[in-house]
């Protein structure tokens, strides 16, 4: 007999990425996974792992772990690019504090939502800037 279950990871990065395309609309286009995107600004979701927390007879909790990447392309001056970063990155920390449970497709709940760490740089060999910041969240899922 075939086993049912759930496909925890794409609801999770689904529910992010609409949470991103709602907030920020076209000004900042959400991407699920690595790619070639184009536009001078853009948000990657990459799926980094998941982590079982507890385990029990009918059900698990897990930890489960992304990066999300801003790209932004230099338009200017370097203050006025970093300013507008910087605007960018006060707003993704308000949306993911305001959003510290997710309820995902199956009815079912991402809690503990959080940004952990995060880190700027601008890139030497090109003209654009990076963000990346360190998400998780915990998901009961395979409930009996």
């Amino acid at each position: 007999m075939p086993v049912t279950y759930t496909n925890n990871l794409k609801n999770i990065s689904d529910k992010l990425q609409n949470l991103f395309r709602s907030e920020f609309g076209s000004s900042l286009p959400a991407y699920l996974g690595e790619g070639e995107y184009a536009g001078s600004q853009f948000l990657k979701i990459l799926y980094n792992s998941s982590e079982l927390i507890e385990r029990n007879v009918e059900s698990e909790t897990r930890e489960y772990s992304f990066t999300f990447v801003v790209y932004m392309m230099e338009a200017g001056s370097g203050r006025n690019d970093m300013i507008k970063l910087l605007r960018i990155l006060s707003r993704i920390e308000a949306l993911i504090n305001q959003n510290r449970s997710l309820t995902l497709a199956d009815n079912t709940f991402a809690i503990d939502c959080s940004l952990n760490n995060y880190l700027i740089a601008e890139q030497e060999d090109s003209e654009h800037y990076l963000i990346e910041m360190d998400f998780i969240c915990s998901h009961l899922g395979n409930v009996n």
